[in-house]
């Protein structure tokens, strides 16, 4: 993950005008809580890739040049979208109500453009 971020926000600050990336994660990085990591161990992800997770989420929230809207969904389900979702800015982001793929994917269409 941190190769990757690295590697794509070095190729979109290159450009003219940078353009919006867009990072999506189930894993929430950046303030994760001591539970969730041990969860994370318990199904057998080392600290190594959590590490990796943790090298990513730090490079892509200090970015300066390429917006890079970060977004981390929680408890996805398949009921029919409710046409509404709640967006912050805060991190780290405690108590995420489950949301529906289809209200993920049309917030990841309207953050292409909106801000």
């Amino acid at each position: 993950m941190a190769t990757a971020a690295n590697t794509v926000l070095e190729v979109a600050a290159k450009q003219r005008e940078p353009p919006r990336c867009i990072f999506i994660s189930s894993v929430g990085m950046g303030g994760t809580s001591w539970f969730i990591y041990k969860l994370l161990e318990l199904i057998g992800r080392d600290k190594e890739s959590t590490s990796d997770y943790e090298t990513a989420d730090h490079r892509l929230r200090s970015e300066a040049t390429v917006p890079v809207p970060i977004v981390r969904p929680y408890a996805l389900n398949d009921k029919p979208p409710k046409g509404t979702y709640n967006a912050t800015t805060k991190t780290p982001m405690h108590f995420a109500k489950p949301i529906t793929r289809a209200d993920v994917a049309a917030f990841l269409l309207d953050a292409t453009t909106n801000h």
